[in-house]
């Protein structure tokens, strides 16, 4: 009886506050991404992961654009532009970098929809959340008006995942490299949707960062390994879920 509960929460849990998906594809994906969009993410990040005909995903929190930031100076507005110009995606990191654990679920949502107003123009339509705080208030609310949601839990999207909150795998140098690299392997045969992410690319980065050196070496892990790698707009679409 105990598990027939156990089940029946599940599924009231994913029709309610999930978006269930499966990420397995026949080769198995990897997406790269950057939150904040700090600028040394686009030069060097971005040329780094272009030298491997590769685009990402960058989050941008419109409020913050040239602004002093933890992870470094935050692209200016014609950065953003510059991004776009590349290829590169350019995602909603909401309007002015709200933890959604922090304030009323409806003054986040307020400010997730502002974000994704001021980036209009780059057809903002995927989301990451700020600080990688998720609650159930800001994946019903916000959920409903993105193509996909992601967070900060480590793993791959293969399965049992959820577009309102995809698994990601942090990208920073004082951590090593090790588990992502591991992660890289695994995946190959699992065959998931393996997204990663990061902040600011330089020679000392914060510690929300990561050294050119190590972004290039994650890189050609990747590409040895077979594995397609694409923006999170082109994931969704090769799945079929949006």
């Amino acid at each position: 009886m105990f598990g027939l509960a156990t089940r029946l929460r599940r599924l009231a849990y994913k029709a309610i506050w999930a978006r269930p998906f499966d990420g397995t594809t026949d080769r198995g994906m990897v997406t790269f991404t950057f939150d904040d969009f700090p600028s040394t993410a686009l030069d060097p990040g971005g040329v780094i992961l272009e030298s491997f005909g590769w685009k990402a995903t960058y989050y941008a929190a419109s409020a913050l654009l040239g602004a002093e930031t933890d992870v470094g100076r935050v692209a200016t507005a014609e950065e953003l532009a510059r991004c776009h110009s590349r290829g590169h995606e350019i995602g909603n990191h909401s309007f002015s970098h709200l933890d959604c654990a922090r304030v009323p679920t409806r003054q986040f949502a307020a400010d997730c929809r502002r974000g994704q107003k001021a980036l209009t123009d780059y057809g903002a339509r995927n989301f990451a959340y700020p600080y990688g705080s998720v609650t159930v208030g800001a994946k019903v609310l916000v959920g409903k008006h993105c193509d996909s949601c992601r967070g900060i839990r480590p793993g791959t999207n293969a399965g049992d995942s959820d577009l309102n909150d995809l698994r990601a795998n942090a990208v920073y140098s004082h951590r090593g490299l090790d588990l992502v690299l591991e992660q890289v392997e695994r995946n190959v045969s699992t065959r998931g949707w393996l997204i990663f992410y990061t902040h600011d690319v330089r020679e000392r980065p914060s510690q929300f960062g990561v050294t050119p050196s190590d972004l290039n070496r994650l890189a050609s892990c990747v590409l040895q390994s077979g594995m397609s790698v694409v923006t999170v707009r082109e994931a969704l679409k090769k799945l079929g879920v949006n």
